[in-house]
């Protein structure tokens, strides 16, 4: 009797330990930080828009033995700037998309690299004095690397990232939307 009990106990604490080794995990964060448009000139020099910032939620699913982490995101970018004739120009983006990150090294400080899948939806294009652009929803795509620094019960997380914003379902003629994404996030 004594033996079957110490065997069950044993069976159990291994069974338990395995299940808690291999249990998924998902993290959510919550951040911001800069977002740079390189690219159309129309963005860049005729609406002005240079450096903004943004705003945003991300959510990780860590499976054990799985080299890729699955992520999702909600961002909010807020492009503010002045025209060569001084009138003031706005538009906002809001961006939700999915994707994964590879882990380089298993650690505390965690680098990785991403790629992300990205529904983007622009505001209406504002210009002080001249009427408003409609607004549209495009579909991009974001590469870039980052690191994960793990202290418990947190997470930092620090990424930069190239966006292009409306790569899939443009329209003819229309040029890539382009930023550099700088992003920081706390992770509960």
């Amino acid at each position: 009797m004594k033996k079957s009990l110490i065997l069950f106990l044993f069976a159990a604490f291994c069974l338990l330990s395995l299940q808690e080794t291999n249990a998924q995990g998902i993290k959510i964060g919550v951040g911001g930080g800069l977002s740079a448009v390189q690219s159309p000139a129309y963005y860049t020099d005729a609406a002005g828009f240079s450096s903004e910032y943004h705003i945003g939620v991300k959510g990780k699913l860590s499976i054990p033995i799985f080299p890729i982490t699955p992520i999702g995101f909600v961002e909010y970018h807020f492009f503010r700037g002045q025209t060569p004739a001084g009138a003031d120009t706005k538009q906002n983006i809001l961006s939700i998309g999915v994707g994964g990150e590879l882990g380089l090294l298993p650690g505390p400080l965690s680098p990785y690299v991403g790629l992300d899948l990205e529904f983007n939806n622009f505001g209406d294009f504002e210009t002080t004095g001249s009427p408003t652009a409609s607004g549209v929803s495009r579909m991009g795509l974001g590469v870039g690397a980052g690191v994960m620094l793990t202290l418990l019960p947190i997470d930092f997380d620090v990424s930069l990232k190239y966006q292009m914003l409306n790569l899939f379902g443009k329209e003819d003629g229309e040029d890539t939307i382009g930023i550099i994404n700088l992003n920081a996030a706390i992770f509960f």
